[in-house]
Formats: C-alpha cells, structure tokens, sequence
C-alpha cells in the first residue's frame, strides 16, 4: 500500500492513479503490486481500471489466496 511517507520503502505497493500525468509520477517506484488507473492506460504490472470495483476485488481476491493479480499490459 503506498502510504506518503514510504514510496522509497522496500514493501508491496499499491498504487491509484486519477490520471496518465499522476501514473507516469509513480511507475517508477519499487515492488508495485498493483496499479488502479484510468483506462486506457497501460501499466507494465497487474492493474485495474479505476471504478471497475469487481476487477480490483477480484485482485484482491487472488492476492489474499497467495496467488497474483491478473496482468494487463
């Protein structure tokens, strides 16, 4: 989870983005696990479109199981 304050942190991430300009800020942190972005975008990493609550519950779905999330690129 990204919390201000530990983007240099060496822990899982998870990133939202409200928009192209704010994921381009923040791609290039370490140990992203998932990107919540708008569509359209595409991420390089396991990502869910923003508002799309059954594809981010479904990653976390696989996520809490041990598994990882779908990967859209």
């Amino acid at each position: 989870m990204l919390v201000e304050g530990f983007k240099d942190a060496d822990l899982e991430k998870i990133v939202i983005a409200r928009s192209a300009e704010d994921w381009q800020e923040l791609k290039g942190l370490k140990n992203i696990v998932l990107a919540v972005v708008p569509g359209g975008i595409r991420t390089g990493t396991a990502s869910a479109e923003w508002g799309n609550k059954e594809e981010i519950r479904g990653w976390f779905g696989r996520w809490w199981e041990g598994g990882t999330g779908h990967v859209r690129l």
